[in-house]
């Protein structure tokens, strides 16, 4: 093995998979980034007894959920949203693109100053309602927090002095009650995505190579070379659910043409190697979007491309992929695909013949696509975010 470290985080995710489960090439290390620790106005045995004989009540089980889509989570310009379990469309709450914490506790959203536009970081308690700024930093602009898995106690987010550097803001954290404001990073921005296990997460621009930011260590350099593959552009990762993979968009001249395409990366972090997959050169330019998406059990990879047959002018494509390769399906028209939590269906948004946005679901295996039309869904989704067990 190259790269004692990426075993490391797998090992970490398998053991962090089989907990919850049981209870419901080598790295160039670099120089230490500068952390910014940053001055806020606000900044803030039981006895023994005889156990009793349990007695076990039969119970029913549980009713399974009431539409297909129960548990898909979305968002518009009025809010958060989700359809619950009796299959009715509920707000979570009047912010859009609130993020869920993985206990269910808390959502986190970015409230913007009227008067400015910086963003700070807020937190609303699901059960109470009560809403706190945990940031309060007037001179600074906060976007995209991400909750990290197994470190419930802050969240990870970028922050930067000028306001629409969402892509290159610099990697920040904070305790959920307002504490330990510190910036990870101070030279180099732009927050990509968490390992599955939380033991690190990837940030940089869009080059060659990528940052890997370990809490224990500290920065290393994740290089596609140490896999065997040589590309221009890193865009953003996601990765597999078992931590074991990354996928990539990445740009490159990976057809020995005078003009770069661009493609899908799999990186195996236990073989340190890399597939790549659905290579194509856009035509007429590309509004490329990011969309990559893992189903739950990791064998298949959802996918949106812009400016390549069959799809219409700049319409986007919607694909599925197995991690491999193999298997590649057209869907249609359509982007930001999101996986049922339990994979047996695929979410996304597509124009209907009247060219009004709406959510399509397909079924796994099948491929089989039909339009949400029997709940009252908000007008102007822009955003589906989660597809989670109701």
């Amino acid at each position: 093995m190259k790269s004692n470290r990426y075993f490391y985080i797998i090992l970490i995710s398998t053991l962090f998979i089989t907990l919850f489960v049981t209870s419901c090439g080598p790295s160039e290390v670099v120089s230490e980034p500068t952390e910014t620790t940053i001055d806020r106005p606000d900044d803030k045995g039981p006895l023994a007894t005889e156990s009793p004989t349990p007695i076990v009540v039969p119970t029913e089980s549980p009713s399974p959920p009431a539409h297909t889509a129960s548990g898909l989570v979305f968002s518009n310009a009025d809010g958060t949203w989700w359809i619950d379990r009796q299959g009715e469309v509920q707000q979570l709450i009047d912010k859009d693109r609130g993020v869920l914490s993985p206990d269910g506790k808390w959502i986190a959203y970015i409230e913007e100053d009227p008067a400015t536009y910086m963003g700070d970081i807020w937190l609303m308690e699901v059960s109470s309602g009560a809403r706190q700024n945990i940031t309060i930093t007037p001179d600074r602009d906060e976007v995209s927090p991400l909750w990290v898995p197994g470190r419930p106690e802050f969240i990870l987010f970028g922050s930067d002095t000028e306001i629409g550097m969402g892509n290159s803001a610099y990697p920040t954290v904070i305790n959920v009650d307002g504490t330990g404001y510190q910036i990870l990073d101070s030279d180099t921005g732009g927050l990509r995505d968490v390992s599955p296990s939380g033991e690190m997460f990837f940030y940089g621009g869009y080059d060659a190579t990528m940052l890997a930011y370990w809490w224990d260590i500290g920065t290393e350099v994740f290089d596609p070379s140490d896999f065997g593959l040589s590309v221009n552009k890193l865009f953003i990762p996601e990765w597999s659910p078992d931590g074991n993979k990354v996928a990539w968009f990445v740009a490159g001249n990976f057809l020995d043409s005078e003009s770069s395409q661009l493609a899908i990366a799999v990186f195996d972090l236990e073989s340190e190697t890399a597939e790549l997959m659905h290579v194509y050169e856009p035509i007429g330019g590309s509004e490329f979007v990011n969309n990559l998406a893992w189903s739950p059990n990791g064998e298949w990879l959802a996918f949106t491309t812009h400016s390549e047959p069959p799809a219409t002018g700049r319409a986007p494509n919607l694909w599925v992929i197995r991690p491999d390769g193999s298997d590649e399906t057209y869907i249609g028209e359509g982007t930001v695909p999101v996986w049922r939590y339990d994979g047996e269906n695929l979410a996304f948004q597509a124009l209907n013949e009247a060219q009004t946005e709406e959510v399509f679901l397909v079924v796994t295996g099948m491929w089989k696509v039909s339009m949400i039309d029997d709940l009252p869904l908000p007008e102007r989704i822009g955003f589906l975010l989660d597809w989670v067990m109701p």
